[in-house]
């Protein structure tokens, strides 16, 4: 009987498995390729997270706007922003929305739109400021609120608002939005000082 030979292998041929080094490359390739999968996916949570937050400062902002809307189209008096003795970044209006006539302050305050409101005359009840909403750049490049005079040649008094939105965490630009709204009662010429004093802030 043949002396079996002790490095004879009884695999068959082919079948010889792999070396170090390929096994080595192999381990390499699949890092890379998972390290750039992994790569993409947190860019895409990220922009995904972004484009969500982008979102909602709209959403809140638009909603702000469509309450100083109502307000200012029921209004009787737009008080001018840059006049003496005025908040930063504030705006006054005498309205009358729903029939009720109130003064209503806007103010872009700390990043967030908050308004209050009060009675007409001395002594009258002053609601608390109230946010509307957040991630408003309070540093913006320019007024958030400015006075203008109507293109059309109404003698409506007319207010530009402009507003940045911007998370802290977010990527890119501020959001810009701007509108112009009328008084559409502003032409009957109420006085100016009806919303005078002004309560403490």
């Amino acid at each position: 009987m043949p002396e079996r030979n002790p490095r004879r292998s009884d695999r068959p041929a082919g079948d010889t498995g792999v070396t170090l080094i390929e096994m080595l490359v192999v381990m390499a390739i699949t890092t890379g390729l998972m390290t750039i999968v992994f790569g993409v996916l947190i860019g895409v949570q990220k922009q995904t997270r972004d484009n969500l937050g982008r979102v909602d400062q709209l959403q809140q902002a638009r909603l702000g706007l469509a309450q100083i809307d109502r307000q200012v189209r029921s209004g009787n008096v737009v008080v001018d922003p840059d006049q003496p003795g005025e908040l930063p970044r504030s705006l006054r209006v005498f309205t009358q929305t729903d029939g009720v006539r109130k003064c209503v302050q806007w103010q872009v305050h700390q990043s967030t739109l908050r308004f209050r409101s009060w009675d007409v005359g001395i002594g009258g009840a002053v609601e608390p400021w109230r946010v509307v909403a957040r991630n408003v750049r309070s540093d913006a490049p320019a007024k958030n609120f400015e006075k203008v005079t109507d293109n059309g040649g109404s003698q409506a008094q007319s207010v530009l608002i402009r507003l940045w939105l911007k998370a802290e965490e977010a990527n890119g630009k501020p959001v810009e939005v701007t509108t112009v709204l009328s008084g559409r009662n502003t032409v009957y010429g109420y006085p100016a000082d009806v919303c005078s004093p002004v309560p403490p802030a």
